[in-house]
């Protein structure tokens, strides 16, 4: 059962924009231990970052034409 649990979580986890993972991964581990409110603006910034990304124009772009997204990690 934790298996066929585990193998669901990794390919959902294979769906996401790689990019997206990657700079949400290095914002948790780098803010662990900061104050919130220096947190919550590094995270504003990431996000703004991403959204000037390709793999968050093919996730808008894939959205609306209800297919699967295929992210580049740029």
């Amino acid at each position: 059962e934790l298996e066929v649990a585990t193998d669901a979580l990794v390919d959902e986890l294979r769906d996401f924009a790689p990019l997206a993972q990657r700079t949400a991964k290095k914002l948790l581990n780098d803010m662990e231990d900061a104050p919130l409110s220096l947190a919550i603006e590094l995270e504003g910034q990431c996000y703004g970052r991403l959204r000037s990304s390709e793999d968050f124009r093919e996730g808008v772009e894939a959205f609306t034409a209800k297919r699967k997204p295929t992210f580049r990690g740029s």
